[in-house]
């Protein structure tokens, strides 16, 4: 059966047919691939049934209901953009950073009672366009005593981001960690809006970025158009306003990490400098191509220019 299902899909041109084959084949058989004897009547109806889907062009992630991310199984379908393995390196950035803070904290603790601590100390992150919630599960479920404010302007999508935080509340409820979801234009979006009364030690964002007219990679066809186009011949609307929004919900010293095509490093690097975000970066995927940005929120205002007379 595995044989003649990867022969359907490498006869449609699918690249990795053997491979979605044995996905295919393990979700019929609740992942006992090695141990099934064989397919019954209904393991085989579903089979064909989720063949047919794919060779139709649903993609796989679709078909199977779930997608990998980092650590993470989280449900997919139609209603936000799949989480792909480039945004992974976006994540781990970002994890890395939140573990650096979080150990600064711990040796501060060891300095005083956490008590004399004020409530503002505790780690924020807000992810700007969350879509499924991938980048803020991925946080929060890493991170403990971690609180991620989730944004996206589409109730379909949040609809999604709520349902995939609900299959990871134990987990959440272990760690300490929460994600609040929050319905926002990510282009209009201050502190104030989000009931916090000092900002962010981090900002990510995986907004849409493909310039105006390009078409999108086979593998994204079936995503929402809305989660594609990032506004502009060169697609940096909605890049460049993630930039901008950070440097607003970031605190002094924060960290910034947005997404972008591969076409827009340099004019994400000018981006965070034009918002007054420091230090602009820009990190290439395994493929050696230009996949997200960094910058940071100044560690303390510009001093004031000219001379002040007594």
């Amino acid at each position: 059966m595995l044989a003649a299902t990867t022969r359907r899909l490498a006869a449609a041109g699918i690249t990795s047919a053997a491979a979605e084959a044995r996905a295919l084949l393990a979700s019929v058989v609740d992942g006992e691939l090695i141990l099934a004897p064989g397919l019954d009547a209904d393991q085989r109806a579903r089979l064909d049934d989720r063949i047919a889907e794919r060779l139709a062009g649903a993609p796989l992630q679709h078909v199977l209901g779930v997608m990998p991310f980092c650590h993470l199984e989280l449900i997919s379908d139609a209603r936000a953009l799949i989480a792909r393995p480039e945004t992974e390196l976006l994540a781990a950035a970002a994890i890395t950073e939140l573990q650096r803070l979080a150990e600064l904290q711990r040796l501060a603790e060891l300095q005083g009672p956490a008590a004399s601590r004020s409530a503002d100390d505790s780690l924020l992150a807000i992810d700007l366009g969350t879509g499924s919630g991938a980048l803020a599960l991925a946080l929060v479920t890493s991170i403990d005593h971690l609180q991620v404010i989730a944004v996206d302007i589409d109730d379909d999508a949040l609809a999604l981001a709520a349902d995939n935080v609900a299959c990871y509340r134990d987990v959440l409820a272990e760690r300490g960690s929460s994600v609040r979801l929050h319905r926002a234009d990510l282009r209009d979006l201050h502190l104030a809006d989000l009931a916090i009364s000092a900002g962010a030690h981090i900002v990510v964002a995986n907004p849409p970025y493909l310039p105006d007219g390009e078409n999108p990679p086979s593998d994204v066809t079936r995503d929402p158009s809305r989660a594609l186009f990032g506004g502009g011949a060169d697609g940096m609307d909605l890049p460049r306003a993630s930039l901008q929004t950070a440097a607003r919900l970031l605190r002094p010293g924060g960290l910034a990490l947005v997404e972008h095509h591969d076409s827009q490093g340099p004019a994400m690097r000018a981006a965070a400098t034009a918002a007054g975000l420091i230090e602009p970066a820009t990190h290439r995927d395994l493929a050696g191509r230009d996949r997200f940005a960094s910058a940071r929120a100044r560690f303390t205002p510009e001093p004031i220019s000219g001379k002040i007379e007594p």
